[in-house]
């Protein structure tokens, strides 16, 4: 039996409206709702979710690992799935950038996933511990908390008084790496036991849980060093002062066995998730802060992020207040004002500032990524949730429109569609799409022929369409274009290679314009190549030409470069368009001016430090909005300043169909080298060109050579032929003399050197201009000169020599920067 359905159709703007809405608000989902506010000069984002709706929660979303971070938009997107739809996400609780951990507690379905930190401080955002979370009820929460560790040592229990946080007279504290401090700190009017543990105490442990660990080191009373505190989580330190010091803390020896456990207050047991955060801005429906309100942490005006809740826990709301859009932001206290207006009985903060953001799913998207901060999202540790658990039920909603969109041109056509079609809950179902019906074309711009629109005359009108039994009009512009645009700017490909290029049309306003591909023409010189269904290959023979699209009188010209030349497309002379990123590290990424370049004029220096412990780290060079490499390519080169740090320096491109693709410019522990060296990597055979350079990064996955350093990055390379190379850019003016093939260099300093380092031949080299290196070897002359040849002779040429600035003087100091001596080898 033939199945029908009843459904509503939208036109363009979607205004669909559901039980229960407030007024000026958008239906994001079943009880969830999203709007924007103007007041007072403030931007405000505010979302309200009706727990008490069938299939409607929240939930606090953490990545793997815990100290990646995540744009909000990109966080509610991979948490997506079938009957778990993200309809709406705000950024969490604080985080640290240096390491990308959470600052405080996260504990999601009974099990710790990360542990953080408290405060005694009254200006700290989390003097007085608490947090927000939905209990097993479905209810949500906000209050303050208690976590417990508990030592079981010999078949006795100790439950501690405080985690993390400064020990003060007759107290007990447990401290463990996500203490802001390698040692605990404390004064010698105590005793510390340290444990090692074989696995984190800090992550994925499930509350009532015993970790065992052994007692490594012990900390009497008296001695004024502080106990320094196990890394990696592995490990903590049972901190005890006064009264607090149990008579079995006293007996605890090294060797022996210890085991840590942690329970939460009754209020929270059996929470779905608690995540603590700070300070609490509204208790009991009145603004009440727990933090100094002269702070200047209170008092600072910047973006501001909370959540709060009603009274019977039923319904939660998201607020962000931000600078966006000409606002301005807020002080704590003006928050807290603001947030008890809303009927909120109890509102805690959130992390703040840039990390601001708020996203929802429009009506119609599948994923929620409608920004507040379009472009220029923080990449932050976890994101608090709204979301729809809801089945997928039979289509309700669908929105009718042109299955292409644009403006069309004169004699060309477009088909219609019902698309997103969406089911009661306004989750997007997985038949997105269905044929609509054009049935009528009003205003004199065209005609229906084979279930399709032609346009026949330039002007607005529409198209009256049909699905599911109900009848729309569509609005249609046709226009005679008056600009043409390739997919390219320009092309670069060897002899006989072949790369995706098509033409299109835009409007001055930017609009797209929809021309069939058969009312193109593509005009290839017979010397240049050929072009067939929207891809160019080229001839055989290298040359340099232009390809002429045209649609009537309009015409566009692309320059074509038809080579096996290496083609010099980038210096890293600033930072501008690059970001810095990290994966299990820290770092930072500047232009360096002031040492020497590949090109000899500036180059970009990424500093990174790797987290110790099992966990792959990286460190990255991000371009904003990826470098287009326009053409067909072999491979990328760059120049890099290598440290010797034996990491792997990898990279990741875009192919023109949107897939990532991994490759490599050493193998792994490949970067071995000190000073300048080019490098390159193989693109994939088999990618889809042209294709986007997203990024450069040095990485380690082995655990025992986490080390910090400093690489430098110049010169970006494309190469046609990975085969062919290019030669150096110094001019011909640097070299200051020719000399014999054989001839020995007698470098001298400033001062005494370091000869053992200074003969090392790994820091000093000799290359050619297309960048191959030389070995040499270095004989001490005396203390302060040293003699470099290379070891065999070199051919006719111009070369380089280089002392690194790895070199150090007798006293143990590097050089500032590297020597140089350019010279020519006569034939």
């Amino acid at each position: 039996m033939k199945r029908i359905w009843k459904v509503f159709v939208v036109v363009c703007l979607w205004t669909v409206v559901l039980a229960a809405q407030p007024a000026g608000a958008q239906s994001l989902s079943n009880g969830v709702y999203y709007e924007t506010k103007k007041v007072d000069g403030r931007h405000f984002e505010q979302m309200s979710i009706n727990l008490d709706k069938p299939y409607t929660t929240v939930d606090m979303l953490v990545p793997s690992p815990i100290n990646s971070l995540h744009t909000v938009s990109s966080i509610a997107k991979s948490s997506t799935r079938e009957q778990y739809h993200v309809v709406g996400a705000m950024n969490a609780s604080f985080f640290h950038f240096n390491n990308g951990l959470p600052g405080y507690l996260l504990v999601k379905d009974g099990k710790i996933a990360h542990l953080g930190s408290v405060s005694s401080n009254r200006n700290d955002f989390m003097h007085t511990p608490a947090a927000f979370g939905v209990k097993a009820n479905g209810e949500a929460q906000i209050a303050p908390y208690e976590l417990t560790p508990t030592i079981h040592y010999k078949g006795q229990s100790y439950a501690m008084k405080n985690y993390n946080k400064e020990r003060s007279d007759d107290d007990s504290v447990l401290y463990t790496s996500s203490w802001a401090y390698t040692h605990t700190r404390t004064n010698q009017f105590g005793i510390e036991v340290v444990v090692s543990t074989p696995r984190s105490v800090e992550q994925n442990v499930v509350l009532g849980e015993r970790v065992k660990g052994q007692i490594t080191g012990i900390r009497p009373y008296g001695q004024k060093t502080s106990a320094a505190i196990p890394t990696n989580g592995r490990g903590f330190v049972i901190s005890v002062h006064g009264k607090e010091i149990p008579q079995f803390v006293r007996a605890m020896q090294k060797g022996e066995e210890v085991e840590l456990s942690y329970t939460v207050d009754e209020r929270w047991q059996d929470a779905n998730f608690m995540l603590a955060t700070g300070p609490l801005l509204v208790q009991n429906g009145r603004p009440h802060l727990t933090i100094d309100t002269t702070s200047d942490r209170a008092k600072q005006v910047t973006d501001r992020s909370a959540v709060g809740v009603t009274a019977d826990g039923k319904r939660v709301m998201f607020v962000t207040v931000g600078r966006q859009n000409g606002g301005k932001g807020m002080s704590l206290p003006q928050f807290a004002n603001y947030l008890s207006k809303l009927g909120l009985a109890q509102a805690i903060n959130l992390d703040g500032g840039g990390s601001t953001t708020m996203v929802h799913r429009p009506v119609g998207n599948k994923y929620p990524d409608k920004s507040s901060r379009p472009g220029s999202e923080r990449r932050v540790h976890a994101a608090l949730a709204a979301v729809s658990t809801a089945p997928y039920g039979e289509p309700k909603y669908a929105k009718l429109e042109q299955a292409q969109q644009g403006a069309i041109a004169v004699g060309s056509s477009v088909g219609y569609r019902a698309s997103a079609m969406m089911d009661e809950y306004l989750n997007v179902l997985p038949q997105q799409t269905a044929t609509a019906t054009p049935i009528e074309v009003r205003g004199g711009v065209g005609e229906i022929r084979d279930n399709q629109f032609v346009a026949t005359k330039a002007g607005k009108g529409s198209v009256v369409v049909e699905y599911g039994g109900v009848r729309q009009e569509v609005p249609v512009e046709v226009v005679n274009p008056t600009a043409l645009k390739f997919s390219s700017n320009e092309l670069t490909l060897a002899p006989g290679k072949t790369v995706a290029l098509t033409a299109d049309f835009t409007m001055p306003s930017g609009k797209p314009v929809i021309v069939n591909n058969a009312t193109i023409e593509m005009n290839v010189p017979a010397e240049l190549g050929t072009w067939e269904n929207g891809r160019f290959t080229a001839a055989t023979t290298e040359g340099v030409g232009e390809i002429t699209a045209k649609f009537g009188t309009v015409q566009k010209k692309l320059k074509v470069t038809v080579t096996n030349t290496p083609q010099l497309v980038g210096s890293f002379e600033s930072t501008n368009g690059l970001v810095f990123r990290a994966a299990n590290a820290t770092g930072k990424l500047t232009a360096n001016t002031k040492q020497h370049a590949y090109d000899r004029q500036g180059s970009v220096q990424l500093d990174y430090q790797f987290t110790k412990n099992e966990t792959t780290s990286a460190a990255y060079i991000d371009w904003q909005s990826g470098y287009p490499m326009q053409g067909n390519f072999e491979a990328v080169g760059v120049a890099i300043y290598g440290n010797g740090g034996n990491h792997w320096v990898r990279g990741q491109v875009k192919d023109a169909n949107g897939k990532i693709h991994s490759i490599d410019f050493t193998e792994p522990k490949g970067l071995n080298w000190h000073g300048w060296k080019r490098v390159k990597a193989t693109l994939p055979s088999t990618i889809a060109q042209p294709a986007v350079l997203e990024s450069i990064y040095v990485v380690e996955t082995d655990g025992a050579n986490k080390k910090n350093g400093s690489v430098r990055f110049d010169e970006l390379i494309l190469y046609p032929s990975a085969s062919e190379t290019l030669p150096r850019t110094w001019s011909s003016s640097a070299v200051s003399m020719t000399v014999p093939a054989n001839k020995v260099f007698n470098v001298r300093f400033t001062q005494p050197m370091d000869m053992a380092v200074l003969t090392d031949a790994k820091y000093t080299y000799i290359e050619n201009r297309e960048g191959m290196r030389y070995p040499v070897r270095l004989t001490k002359q005396d203390d302060r000169t040293v003699g470099v040849q290379a070891t065999t002779a070199l051919p006719a040429g111009e070369y380089s020599l280089v002392i690194t600035a790895a070199v150090t003087n007798a006293k143990g100091k590097p050089m500032k920067d590297d020597h140089v001596l350019y010279f020519k080898v006569n034939s």
